[in-house]
């Protein structure tokens, strides 16, 4: 609950444009993978764990050049469901990030251990409440850093 002060400060802050309360680990990485924003995904990584057996560095090596490729096509924003794993990581919730007209999607669970992602795990049997088609799975691997 927020104190009388930082209401103020909310206040004031929205008089200069919108203002976005990133209040959890997984809000702020929804918000960031949502903008493409390589930098923040970054920000709530662990420099000591591998992601998908990738260092954070190679990952998001790997991850900004899926992102630029979307931004290259004029896509700046992808929407996010939340989920449940039906597979591999069964019960765990998931996420799917959707780009909206042409459906172009990626899936995954993130594991987060103290406000840091510890591992996204890239998820293929995601149960979430999504009302359209989905179109091409976007890939993240080292020989085509997308596929489409």
């Amino acid at each position: 609950m927020l104190d009388k002060d930082q209401i103020k400060t909310l206040n004031l802050l929205n008089e200069l444009g919108e203002v976005i309360i990133l209040d959890t680990t997984e809000n702020a990485f929804i918000y960031y993978f949502s903008n493409l924003d390589i930098h923040g995904v970054g920000s709530l990584m662990s420099d000591n764990h591998k992601y998908e057996s990738y260092s954070k560095s190679k990952f998001l090596e790997f991850l900004n050049s899926c992102f630029q490729d979307l931004k290259n096509r004029k896509i700046n924003k992808l929407k996010s469901y939340q989920g449940i794993c039906n597979s591999c990581f069964a019960g765990q919730p998931a996420l799917t990030f959707i780009e909206e007209k042409s459906g172009d999607y990626i899936e995954f669970v993130l594991i987060i251990d103290n406000n840091i992602v510890v591992n996204i795990n890239f998820c293929f049997s995601i149960k979430n409440q999504i009302n359209r088609t989905k179109g091409s799975r976007l890939e993240i691997t080292p020989w085509t850093n997308l596929r489409i």
